[in-house]
């Protein structure tokens, strides 16, 4: 995967995650996100990896930061 395919799984991931139910964990957005093909079970893994390491995401919920980035990736796809 080249930088730019992992940067839009990333803000796919970060918007799930910032729209999931309350009572949703990082595996069932996992689950979610495999099921629709919008990547695959290593993939997501490897994100959800990366996002670890930013600090994005803390105790499997979206940090200050994550839910900075995933605002900044809502307005990217944002129609206009």
């Amino acid at each position: 995967m080249n930088q730019e395919d992992i940067e839009l799984l990333e803000d796919l991931f970060l918007l799930a995650m910032l729209n999931k139910e309350s009572d949703e964990t990082i595996d069932d957005i996992i689950n979610i996100l495999v099921e629709g093909k919008a990547l695959n079970f290593d993939e997501a893994k490897e994100i959800v990896n990366n996002l670890k390491t930013k600090g994005a995401i803390v105790d499997n919920d979206l940090s200050f930061l994550g839910l900075t980035l995933a605002n900044i990736a809502k307005e990217k796809f944002k129609l206009k």
